[in-house]
């Protein structure tokens, strides 16, 4: 008889919740000063991030959400772009798409990742895939699990611009240390949809006060989690 899988854990969960409120709780007591310098930092690291890398050997290429289940989005296709540029320059660098599937019968973000990079050219040797992963933490921990954490300063972690400072303080979290590279060329690009800013800028704080009670409890399936 085959073994049942696992049941995967909630997607937030009791824990994730408790600490969505409280973040409301401190963005509330502190006027709003908390997210505006959570929306500060996400900004500043969108505008300052350098759209290269080198030396990289291990090149992770953080997934987003297919289109109708299957089709590239545009924001996915520039992170993969990027990832195209660096393993032409380095010969010997591996990529991993991380990035799960939403039903049964479609392609993993991974999947269509790797795909696209095969077409422009890429070995399939050179790819590796993570696909159980539903979102950014679960990207890099399984990553991690999966793959090992890589050598510190040859690893780089490709996101979009607006994304980059809630990835890399995961990562860190998670005693990964890679060098952050931004898909878009352009450092403008940040500021052209604030709508994005504004949402990663309170994901982050959420993250951040969820650590830092984590930290200050000793809450352990909660440290389990995010380290």
């Amino acid at each position: 008889m085959s073994a049942i899988p696992a049941e995967p854990p909630p997607f937030v969960g009791l824990d994730g919740f408790a600490m969505l409120v409280l973040s409301c709780l401190v963005m509330l007591a502190s006027g709003g000063l908390t997210v505006l310098v959570a929306l500060a930092h996400v900004v500043r690291v969108g505008l300052t991030a350098q759209a290269d890398a080198a030396d990289c050997h291990r090149i992770i290429v953080l997934g987003y959400r297919l289109q109708r289940g299957r089709y590239l989005d545009t924001v996915y296709r520039q992170r993969l772009d990027r990832a195209l540029i660096l393993l032409r320059r380095a010969p010997t660098a591996e990529a991993f798409l991380l990035g799960s599937r939403r039903h049964p019968d479609q392609p993993s973000e991974a999947e269509a990742g790797a795909a696209y990079l095969c077409v422009a050219g890429v070995a399939a040797s050179r790819l590796h895939q993570e696909d159980r992963s539903r979102h950014t933490l679960e990207n890099l921990r399984h990553y991690r699990t999966t793959f090992g954490a890589g050598a510190d300063g040859r690893t780089t972690l490709i996101s979009s611009r607006f994304h980059l400072a809630r990835a890399t303080l995961m990562a860190a979290g998670l005693a990964l240390h890679p060098v952050p590279c931004a898909a878009e060329a352009d450092p403008a690009t940040t500021l052209r949809r604030p709508d994005r800013l504004v949402t990663e800028a309170l994901l982050l704080h959420w993250y951040v006060v969820g650590r830092c009670f984590a930290h200050w409890t000793g809450h352990r399936r909660m440290l389990a989690r995010i380290s």
